[in-house]
Formats: structure tokens, C-alpha cells, sequence
């Protein structure tokens, strides 16, 4: 699966705060913005694009439910909602950044953790899953138009463990025979 790449949430979750306590340590503000940018996408399961304008959003009102605009959609929202873990000290050290692409986002994001930035995107559409949400829920969380998308990824990504869990428990088998 191209956009999956196996990315667990806890262990990119961390990544992501010893990076902003890094760059809040150093005031680093560009590394700042782009570590709060991937906690974003990684909490709600945004797009890199979405996480990105909900940030800015944030900078400007404060607010910490903040409606953007899904991508691939020209007429649809979703909420993104801002952890108290961005506070003030986020804003006055980000909001007078010049604005940045998305692609230097991604690029920092890469440097940083390892990881593309969509992958942050399906360890949380993983996370939802493994925590027991249903898939419809999920496909609503995170803006798919449509349900077939994350079912597709779902049973192929499934259908891959039950063929990895059958091939170890064969070879399990093989080796306990051959040891008889």
C-alpha cells in the first residue's frame, strides 16, 4: 500500500513532542510550527495541507475547534481540534513566521521524523481501527468521500496480516516437525 507505510502513532506521537520541546527549548520556530503542523495531522488525521491551514488558523483566533476545508473537495469542511498542548507559547513564537509551502512542511516533516507526511495521516486512520472504531466512523473522521476508499485500504492492509500470521504460524509448524 503506497500511502502506508507502517507508521505507529505512539512512536511517531513521540517523535513529534521531543521535536517541539527541542525547538521550544532552542527557539526554533520554523521546526516549531512544522513539529505542531504534523501533530495536527497526526491527532485529527488531516491532510498535510489541512493540518497546515488549521494551524494558521489557530494563530489568527485562538479558537481551538477550527473548520477547514477537506482537499480533493471544493465544497466540504471538517473540524480540526488544537491539543492545549499548542499554547500561547506556539503563537508568539510562530505567528509572525513568514507563511511556509506545503512542500517545505513535508520536507521538514521527512528530515525530522523520518516519515511522509500522509503516513501520520494512517497511523491515526490505524489507531482509530485497532482501538475498535468502526470503519464507516473512521471514513467520516477523516473526510473520505468515499467509504470504498478506507474499506479498500482496510481489507488489503488486514488481508496482509492474516497472510504474515498464517506464513509464521506454517513456519512455526514446519520447524516444530522438524525437530520431532
Amino acid at each position: 500500500m503506497g500511502w502506508d507505510k507502517g507508521v505507529d502513532f505512539e512512536s511517531a506521537l513521540k517523535l513529534i513532542l521531543k521535536n517541539r520541546a527541542y525547538a521550544r527549548e532552542f527557539v526554533r520556530p520554523r521546526l516549531l510550527r512544522a513539529m505542531n503542523v504534523a501533530l495536527l495531522q497526526l491527532i485529527n488525521g488531516l491532510r498535510i495541507s489541512e493540518a497546515l491551514e488549521c494551524y494558521y488558523k489557530f494563530l489568527l483566533t485562538k479558537e481551538r475547534h477550527i473548520t477547514v476545508r477537506v482537499r480533493k473537495s471544493l465544497d466540504r469542511y471538517r473540524v480540526c481540534i488544537i491539543p492545549e498542548i499548542i499554547d500561547n507559547t506556539d503563537i508568539v513564537l510562530t505567528r509572525n513566521l513568514r507563511p511556509v509551502t506545503v512542500s517545505s512542511i513535508k520536507t521538514t516533516i521527512y528530515k525530522r521524523l523520518g516519515v511522509n507526511t500522509h503516513s501520520l495521516r494512517y497511523a491515526f486512520i490505524n489507531k482509530l481501527l485497532a482501538s475498535g472504531v468502526d470503519v464507516a466512523t473512521v471514513s467520516k473522521i477523516v473526510a473520505h468521500r468515499k467509504l470504498d476508499t478506507l474499506l479498500t485500504y482496510v481489507q488489503e492492509k488486514r488481508a496482509r496480516e492474516e497472510l504474515e500470521g498464517l506464513v509464521k504460524s506454517v513456519d512455526k509448524e514446519v520447524r516444530r516437525s522438524l525437530k520431532a
